[in-house]
């Protein structure tokens, strides 16, 4: 694994009114530290994004590299030209051995992604997403009762 090695994973819920929408991005460096920032509303709804930090070991870093390294930075995807209307979607950003490279918010052909991508999101210990399920849940309860 390079010693430039990182990745940026971001997630974008579809249009949806407030407070239904929300998006997150993981980022994580070759050290192993990572980090969750998430945007519980519209980020331009100037709230203030949740950060959490979190560590990922060496060994999981090793084993995610080779499938970042063929599925990222060796391959040039294409976009949809016509793509949904509507849904979530996301995409990766990673640097690695001197190139970065990202995919598509819309490939063609991208069936490997979704593995791929929930492979990142399990980099994200539980308690984490735990907990910002739990204030997501506060602010969608105080965004009703408002």
């Amino acid at each position: 694994m390079p010693k430039d090695f990182s990745l940026e994973y971001t997630w974008i819920e579809g249009s949806m009114p407030p407070p239904h929408h929300y998006e997150y991005t993981i980022a994580i460096d070759s050290a192993g530290h990572g980090t969750v920032t998430y945007h519980p509303d519209y980020p331009e709804h100037r709230k203030p994004p949740w950060v959490e930090k979190f560590d990922v070991s060496r060994e999981r870093l090793e084993t995610l590299y080779p499938r970042i390294r063929e599925l990222v930075l060796d391959r040039k995807w294409k976009e949809q030209s016509d793509p949904p209307v509507g849904g979530s979607y996301s995409w990766l950003r990673a640097t690695g051995g001197g190139r970065s490279a990202s995919t598509p918010t819309h490939p063609i052909d991208g069936e490997a992604l979704p593995k791929l991508y929930d492979e990142i999101r399990g980099l994200v210990p539980k308690a984490v997403w735990d907990d910002l399920s739990a204030r997501r849940e506060k602010f969608v309860r105080e965004y009703r009762e408002k």
